[in-house]
């Protein structure tokens, strides 16, 4: 190879790497929904959200005496709006409210997406 077609192999090459569109990966993530109850909450066993009839919850965890964090794990959306439920230990729905979400990703230039997070209050 002489040495003139050596540097217009180098940039081609470099080039490539930059091509678009951007090929993303198969992945899957799960945005997280924080809940913050406001009233008393000795009678709330479970925190849950609702898309069009189909819940999301089972799997919430309680962080502190009114916060709740939700994995939404549907399809890797970001619904709204949603409806916000506190359970009783019996199932029985404590509170409830149609809610819209203003989600944020967790990293705004990623262009292939990612996680999302929202927080939203729910009066008992």
């Amino acid at each position: 190879m002489s040495a003139a077609l050596l540097p217009a192999l180098v940039v081609t090459i470099g080039l490539a790497g930059c091509a678009y569109p951007r090929a993303c990966p198969e992945m899957g993530w799960v945005n997280t929904l924080e809940i913050e109850l406001a009233g008393p909450t000795d009678a709330v066993d479970l925190v849950r959200l609702c898309v069009d009839g189909e819940c999301a919850g089972l799997d919430s965890r309680q962080l502190d005496e009114n916060t709740w964090e939700v994995p939404v794990s549907m399809g890797m959306s970001t619904p709204t709006p949603v409806t916000i439920q506190a359970l009783s230990g019996e199932g029985v729905v404590i509170a409830e409210a149609v809610t819209d979400i203003d989600w944020t990703r967790a990293d705004a230039t990623d262009a292939c997406g990612g996680p999302s997070a929202a927080t939203v209050g729910l009066a008992l």
